[in-house]
Formats: structure tokens, sequence, C-alpha cells
């Protein structure tokens, strides 16, 4: 047994879930979890593995983080787009 994040459902009929592995780095499906709450280790274990993923879109072109804060001719009434392309980004 090795701890995990929960990502989200994973729609099929048994009601399993969609977990990052802490040991692997690796998404895996599971059936049966114990809910247990998140301490510092496991925090910094997810920072440390954040430090090397790339994130993609559906298409699998990589998004870039331009660290541009500038948004050009956009006021502040316009919702600012998020890095994947939504709007009303947290």
């Amino acid at each position: 047994m090795s701890g995990a994040i929960a990502l989200r459902p994973s729609g099929n009929e048994q009601g399993g879930h969609y977990l990052l592995s802490l040991h692997t780095a690796k998404r895996i499906l599971r059936n049966n979890w114990t809910e247990l709450p998140m301490p510092n280790d496991v925090v910094e274990a997810v920072h440390k593995q954040a430090r090397g993923i790339t994130f993609t879109d559906k298409d699998g072109n990589i998004i870039i983080d331009d660290d541009d804060d500038t948004e050009g001719d956009k006021t502040e009434d316009e919702p600012k787009p998020c890095r994947s392309g939504r709007t009303q980004c947290e």
C-alpha cells in the first residue's frame, strides 16, 4: 500500500477513481481506498514531483507558461483566459 492523491472519478460502473501515486507519480485506477489527512511530507513529495511536470492540451501540445502578466488591451471587466484557454481560472 502506498500514498496517493485522488484526481477524479473514472466514470466506470464500479465507481473507480483515478489517483496520483506518490511513489511512482503515475495515474492509477482504484475502486477502494482509505481517506486520510494530508501530512506535510505528502505536500513536499507533490512539490518535488511537480518540478518535472510538462503540461499538455488534449492533443499533446505542450502548454508554455510565459509568465507574462501584461494583458495588453484587455480591461479589468473582460475575463482573463486560463493557460489552458478556459476562462474563470482560480
